[in-house]
C-alpha cells in the first residue's frame, strides 16, 4: 500500500501541471515566509546593528582621540608615546591597548611634518590635501580621520586614524552566510511540508481518479464511491460521479438491449427470406404459385427490415435535436389541424375529435416535421390498439402561460403500471405477439420520447387495463407577456392576485 501511494506520489511530481504542484508550490510558498519572515528581519536588523555600532564606536574613539592628543602633541615624542601607554578613562586600560583591541591605527605628526608616534610596525602614506574630518573607504569600507591639531590657536601637529572595517565586514558576511543557509533549510522544509500537505488534501480526488480509471463496462453496474468517505465539496463530486455511473450504466444496458433487440428484430426477417430463397433454390422455382408466395413475403419481410432501420436512425438523430435544430418554432394550432385532418381521412372508420381550448395560435420551440412526426405516432398507436369503440379524442390546452399539453385519448386495451412504465423503452411492446400482428417495431415511443425530451418537453401515460389510454405531451410556450392575449392577462393578474391575498391571510 505504502510503495503503492508512493509511486502515485512520484508519477503527479512528473507533470508540472498537476494539481499537486500547483497546490504545493502554493502551501511552500506559505510555509516558507511562516518560517523565514521573522529569521530573515531579525538577521537583517542585526545587520544593521553591527553598522550601527561601527559608526558609534569610531565616533566616541575619533572624539576622544581629538581632545587627548590636543594635550600632548606639543609634548617630546617620548611624552607622547608614554601618554598612549597610561592608563585612561576608557576602559581603564592604556590607550595604546584600547586602540588594538578596536583594530585602530593612528600616527601622530608634530607641527614640521615628524612622525611623532605610530601604533603599527609599518607607515602608511597619507596625503595633507584630504579633508579634514571623517571619511570611509570605497574600496575597503575603513573609515579614515584626518585633524589638526593645536595648542590654543596655534596649530601644533596632525594625526591620521585608521578604522579598521574588516572585522565588521567578516560579522556581516557571516550575518549573510547564516541567513542564506537559513532561507535555503527553511525551503527544504517548507517544500516537503507544502506537498506533503496538498497531496494530503488531494488525495481524495487521486482516489476518485484511480477508482474511476478501475470502471469497466464489466462492473459499473457495482461499482460506486463510498459517499461517507468524503468531506465537504468532495462530497458532492463523489454524488455527482455516482449520479454520472448511474446514468452511464442505464445508458450501457439500453445500448445492451438495443443491440440484442435489434439482433432479434433482424434475425427474424433474415431467416423468413433465407428460408424462401432455399426453398425456391431447391424446388419452388418452378412451381409459379409458391414463387409467388415466397417472393411476396420476402418482399413484407424486406419492408419491415426497411422501416426498421429507419426507425433505429430517427431514434439516433432525436438526441441531436437540441443542438440541429435550436433556432426552428412551429405555430402549433397549424401542426394539428393539418394532423387531424390526414387521420380523419386515412382511418375513416374511426371518428377523431379535436377539443381545442388555444385562444391564439401559440408557437413553440420544435421543428415542424418533428412535431408532426410525434402526433403521428401517438394518433397510430391510439388507432392500432383501439378496439370496439373506434375513438380517438385529441385535446390541446394551456397551463396559464408556462405550457401548452396535447393530450390523446384512445378507448382501447389500456395497459398494466409494469407496461406504463416501460413503454417508452426501445422495442417495447405491451403484448408482442398481437403487436407483431398490428405491425411496428416498438420504436415508436422511444423516439417521440427523445424528441420532445430534446425540445424541454415533457411526456406521460395515463391507462387503465380494459379501458384505454391517455398520453400526454407538454412543451414550454415561447410567447412574451406583451404577445399574451387579453383573456390570458386577465387570467394572470387574477392568479397574481389570489398568491398576493393567500400571502396576506398567512401573514
Amino acid at each position: 500500500m505504502f510503495n503503492s501511494v508512493l509511486n502515485d506520489f512520484k508519477t503527479k511530481l512528473q507533470h508540472p501541471f498537476s494539481l499537486i504542484w500547483k497546490w504545493g508550490l502554493v502551501l511552500s510558498s506559505l510555509f516558507w515566509l511562516a518560517l523565514s519572515v521573522s529569521p530573515i528581519i531579525s538577521n537583517i536588523q542585526e545587520q544593521r546593528t553591527l553598522e550601527e555600532d561601527y559608526v558609534t564606536e569610531v565616533t566616541q574613539i575619533d572624539t576622544y582621540l581629538q581632545t587627548y592628543l590636543n594635550s600632548l602633541a606639543s609634548r617630546p615624542a617620548s611624552e607622547v608615546r608614554e601618554g598612549f601607554q597610561s592608563r585612561i578613562a576608557i576602559e581603564n586600560i592604556s590607550l595604546e591597548d584600547y586602540l588594538n583591541e578596536h583594530n585602530v591605527k593612528i600616527q601622530v605628526y608634530n607641527e614640521n611634518g615628524n612622525l611623532v608616534y605610530n601604533s603599527g610596525t609599518t607607515v602608511d602614506s597619507y596625503s595633507t590635501n584630504i579633508t579634514t574630518g571623517r571619511t570611509k573607504s570605497d574600496e575597503t569600507g575603513d573609515f579614515l580621520t584626518y585633524q589638526l591639531l593645536y595648542d590654543g590657536s596655534d596649530q601644533i601637529g596632525y594625526y591620521f586614524a585608521t578604522f579598521d572595517y574588516q572585522t565588521v565586514a567578516n560579522q556581516l558576511s557571516d550575518k549573510r552566510t547564516e541567513l542564506i543557509i537559513m532561507a535555503g533549510v527553511n525551503l527544504v522544509i517548507a517544500v516537503v511540508a507544502g506537498l506533503g500537505v496538498a497531496y494530503y488534501f488531494i488525495q481524495p480526488i487521486q482516489k476518485m481518479k484511480r477508482f474511476l480509471k478501475n470502471i469497466t463496462a464489466d462492473n459499473i453496474a457495482e461499482r460506486r464511491l463510498n459517499v461517507s468517505e468524503y468531506r465537504g465539496e468532495i462530497t458532492e463530486i463523489s454524488e455527482s460521479i455516482n449520479q454520472m455511473l448511474d446514468q452511464t450504466s442505464e445508458y450501457i444496458d439500453q445500448q445492451i438491449h438495443f443491440v440484442e433487440d435489434v439482433s432479434h428484430e433482424l434475425r427474424t426477417p433474415v431467416a423468413i427470406i433465407e428460408g424462401h430463397l432455399n426453398m425456391l433454390n431447391r424446388w419452388g422455382k418452378d412451381d409459379p404459385e409458391i414463387l409467388e408466395e415466397s417472393l411476396s413475403a420476402s418482399v413484407n419481410e424486406l419492408e419491415r427490415m426497411k422501416v426498421l432501420v429507419q426507425e433505429m436512425l430517427d431514434l439516433s438523430r432525436a438526441g441531436q435535436v437540441d443542438t440541429q435544430y435550436y433556432d426552428k418554432t412551429t405555430l402549433i394550432n397549424e401542426v394539428i389541424n393539418q394532423v387531424f385532418q390526414n387521420f380523419k381521412v386515412l382511418y375513416p372508420d374511426f371518428q377523431f375529435f379535436l377539443e381545442n381550448d388555444l385562444r391564439r395560435n401559440y408557437e413553440v420551440q420544435i421543428y415542424r416535421n418533428h412535431l408532426e412526426q410525434i402526433l403521428i405516432i401517438l394518433l397510430d398507436n391510439a388507432v392500432k390498439y383501439s378496439t370496439d369503440r373506434q375513438e380517438i379524442h385529441i385535446s390541446v390546452a394551456t397551463n396559464a402561460v408556462d405550457y401548452i399539453e396535447i393530450a390523446i385519448q384512445d378507448f382501447g386495451e389500456g395497459m398494466s403500471q409494469e407496461d406504463q412504465n416501460r413503454i417508452f423503452n426501445r422495442f417495447y411492446r405491451v403484448d408482442k405477439a398481437r403487436s407483431r400482428e398490428r405491425g411496428g417495431n416498438g420504436l415508436g415511443l422511444s423516439i417521440a420520447k427523445e424528441l420532445i425530451k430534446g425540445y424541454k418537453g415533457s411526456i406521460f401515460v395515463e391507462s387503465e387495463l380494459g379501458n384505454g389510454s391517455i398520453f400526454h405531451v407538454r412543451f414550454p410556450i415561447l410567447n412574451t407577456l406583451d404577445e399574451i392575449s387579453a383573456a390570458d392577462r386577465e387570467r394572470i393578474d387574477q392568479l397574481l392576485e389570489e398568491a398576493a391575498n393567500d400571502e396576506k391571510n398567512q401573514r
